[in-house]
């Protein structure tokens, strides 16, 4: 068991492993991060704890599946559907995934390659093609309960006993009733669709993947509503019931918030030499620099003049 704790967001973010993720910080609560991992032959479990909210957004490993658990804090949102108490979220390989979370929260992830999950597949779970894509489910309580317990117990085990991995027959042992308690929890044929009425929900995830597109495609993210009004091809309503039930904020605020990302991306790598605080602010739209200083401030918890100088003084 490998436990690491941050006070740095952007080093705990690059720590999260079985996914190609972006993350970005919402606004500063508490600067706490810890995430613990454990490597169990193919299977790999994370449990962490953020003191803060986040916004989570990529795509799951090609090898293998996940299943996501919130275990504390206010409902977050799996591809804009809320997460019930009680619920799972199951990744299938090369699956897009948006996760947000407002507030200071718990969670685990247990991943299983492909190898292991084809051959112990049972009927009511369904085909390995049909266990694709992101769905949100209720698990039997029983199964739900077997899974969060092993979870536990196995990270309590590895924290009192570090040695709890190191012969072929204990990582066999854990390897086994992580994979057991996974394949309960998986969701049933009934479950192999997401919880939502009215409009389609690949429509919606088609929304957000064009303004991500848009996005990567202008790295100023100097963009107006129009803009992705019209690469979206939806009303501006849609766009912003969508952007309030994927993210929860508006999408002028969801771009102004990338915007102070790339602000502090550029602030922490660019030439010290040549970086100011204005310029960096400038070259990406933000042209009221005690508005943007007081954005900045809101989100990360120091101003960008601190984070310059951190990086100097370092």
């Amino acid at each position: 068991m490998q436990q690491l704790v941050f006070q740095d967001f952007e080093a705990f973010a690059q720590s999260v492993q079985d996914a190609e993720l972006r993350c970005m910080l919402p606004r500063l609560q508490q600067r706490y991060w810890m995430i613990q991992q454990l490597t169990a032959g193919g299977i790999h479990l994370q449990y962490s704890s953020e003191g803060s909210g986040n916004i989570a957004e990529g795509s799951t490993r090609s090898d293998g599946c996940v299943i996501f658990c919130q275990r504390s804090g206010s409902s977050g949102r799996a591809n804009g559907v809320q997460l019930a108490p009680g619920s799972l979220v199951f990744m299938g390989p090369r699956a897009e995934f948006h996760l947000t979370f407002d507030n200071a929260h718990d969670w685990f992830s247990v991943f299983v390659p492909r190898e292991l999950l084809s051959p112990m597949l049972p009927d009511d779970c369904g085909s390995q093609d049909q266990l694709r894509g992101l769905k949100t489910y209720q698990p039997d309580s029983i199964a739900l309960h077997r899974l969060q317990e092993t979870v536990d117990k196995l990270n309590l085990a590895a924290v009192q006993q570090p040695e709890l991995l190191k012969t072929p027959e204990m990582t066999a042992l854990v390897q086994s009733e992580l994979l057991k308690a996974f394949m309960a929890a998986l969701p049933r044929q009934s479950q192999l669709f997401h919880e939502r009425t009215g409009r389609p929900v690949m429509s919606r995830q088609g929304v957000v993947r064009r303004v991500r597109e848009l996005l990567e495609n202008h790295q100023d993210l100097c963009l107006t509503s129009e803009d992705m009004v019209t690469a979206t091809d939806v009303s501006e309503r849609t766009l912003r019931t969508v952007f309030q039930e994927y993210f929860g904020m508006p999408p002028l605020a969801y771009l102004r918030l990338r915007r102070l990302h790339q602000a502090r991306s550029m602030l922490q790598t660019a030439p010290i030499d040549q970086t100011t605080v204005s310029t960096v602010a400038a070259s990406i739209g933000f042209w009221d620099f005690g508005r943007f200083a007081d954005s900045y401030r809101k989100v990360f918890g120091e101003s960008p003049s601190q984070t310059l100088r951190r990086r100097s003084a370092g």
